[in-house]
């Protein structure tokens, strides 16, 4: 069974209303369930659909293993959300970068778990 990898939090306030860059890279955080892999996030404001506010969190995966690796990854606001995307064959020092947008500006859930 996969543990959860550091709670990736965002400050409220880190953001100016009408900046489109959103706030700075994070650090890269290593996952526990993913020897060997680690992620870093950033935010950026959405326009407000509907009096609800949205955020875009971009992710960048890296691997710092010695060979491709493969796993199943999940970006969710709340640590159920299922592991619902997948990297396959991420070569060493290779960056997967990927998006979600969500009802949230933090914390975000980040999790991964390796496969065959």
């Amino acid at each position: 069974m996969s543990r959860w990898s550091d709670i990736i939090l965002s400050r409220r306030g880190e953001q100016p209303p009408d900046d489109p860059a959103g706030t700075p890279w994070g650090p890269w955080y290593p996952v526990p369930s993913c020897v060997g892999i680690v992620v870093r996030v950033r935010r950026s404001r959405i326009s407000p659909e509907e009096a609800r506010e949205l955020y875009a969190w971009a992710y960048e995966f890296k691997s710092n293993l010695p060979r491709p690796v493969g796993f199943q990854y999940k970006v969710h606001p709340n640590r159920d959300g299922p592991f619902d995307r997948l990297a396959r064959s991420l070569p060493p020092g290779e960056i997967l970068r990927g998006s979600v947008i969500l009802p949230t500006a933090g914390p975000v859930w980040i999790d991964a778990r390796l496969i065959g």
